[in-house]
């Protein structure tokens, strides 16, 4: 229903007004999830501007993101803004930050709720960022080679 501007003005004058129910717990954490992951789908914009030499692998979880999107959204498939706003760059750095952030507000809100469908969406996210902080670390973290590592044609060594 579409109210006009004109009858909220004679409502607000009238001293009847008009109460609009108040969102649920469940309707406004959705939002939240919604804003947030479409915060985290802009910062891979960035990501991807910026290290693209990880460029097919920052997509990859980016779009993630835009599947997380559509738990909350209930659409088939969300598509990414193809200009964000925001950060034009953003380190793996950031990103590793970003997920750690969005990883704990699930898991915080986790016990604040009993809806179902809520509660696997959660489960589901926090498995995939758990993932994704994995993934971003490696892009980082040089490997560490065992004392004894042994390559072939090395000449390195007691030879």
């Amino acid at each position: 229903m579409i109210i006009s501007s004109g009858a909220l003005t004679l409502a607000a004058c009238s001293n009847t007004g008009i109460k609009f129910a108040e969102p649920t717990f469940e309707q406004v954490l959705t939002q939240e999830f919604i804003t947030r992951c479409t915060a985290l789908v802009d910062l891979y914009f960035a990501g991807i501007n910026q290290e693209r030499s990880y460029r097919t692998q920052l997509i990859q979880l980016r779009d993630h993101h835009l599947t997380h999107l559509t738990l909350w959204t209930k659409e088939e498939t969300a598509t990414p803004n193809p200009s964000p706003t925001g950060l034009q760059v953003a380190s793996i750095k950031q990103l590793i930050l970003a997920e750690e952030d969005h990883f704990n507000f699930c898991i915080s809100n986790i016990t604040k709720t009993n809806d179902q469908q809520i509660l696997q969406n959660i489960g589901q996210i926090s498995a995939s960022i758990n993932q994704h902080i994995y993934w971003l670390n490696k892009m980082i973290t040089p490997v560490a080679l065992p004392d004894n590592a042994q390559f072939e044609g090395s000449d390195v060594g007691d030879n």
